[in-house]
């Protein structure tokens, strides 16, 4: 009789045990989701604050900024053959030909391997920037272009720049 009790115990306790590391997993997947919406958020206000602050150093209370031109040296960069998994970096260079300054509302790369780092302060008629590519290639091999979609005070709100590589591994 004893032995059924211990068996029926330890029965019920590997259930509840079961059932205890499902509701963790399920909590740990759930907080995960909430960290992820939360980084994500705090991005977007991180980008509305800098737009912010660029229209109020611009004297803009508009809802548009002021329209202005620029140009590119060049839009496209082939890496030409490279490895999976390292780094490769290009600077695009620009410059303002335009009569106002020029705003980057955004500056975005098309997966996460493809990352920009631009000009953040307006820049100012006649003047130059850069904007940065950094790309860690992964699969598939063979070629690959990878884009950067800009976004400014133009007449033409979208501009897209882009990189090339020929994946090899290794």
């Amino acid at each position: 009789m004893q032995l059924k009790h211990i068996a029926f115990i330890f029965l019920a306790l590997s259930i509840s045990s079961c059932v205890s590391k499902k509701k963790y997993n399920e909590l740990g997947q759930y907080y995960e989701n909430i960290e992820n919406d939360l980084v994500k958020a705090q991005k977007e206000i991180a980008e509305l604050k800098q737009e912010l602050a660029l229209r109020t150093a611009l004297g803009s209370d508009e809802k548009e900024l002021p329209i202005t031109t620029y140009k590119f040296d060049k839009i496209n960069h082939d890496f030409g053959f490279i490895a999976i998994g390292y780094e490769y970096k290009h600077t695009f260079t620009f410059t303002n030909t335009g009569t106002e300054k020029l705003v980057f509302t955004s500056v975005k790369g098309s997966c996460s391997c493809t990352v920009p780092e631009y000009t953040k302060e307006a820049v100012e008629p006649g003047k130059t920037g850069t904007i940065t590519v950094k790309f860690t290639p992964g699969m598939p091999l063979g070629e690959q272009t990878k884009y950067v979609t800009v976004t400014a005070n133009t007449k033409r709100k979208i501009a897209v720049i882009s990189v090339t590589g020929t994946i090899r591994n290794n």
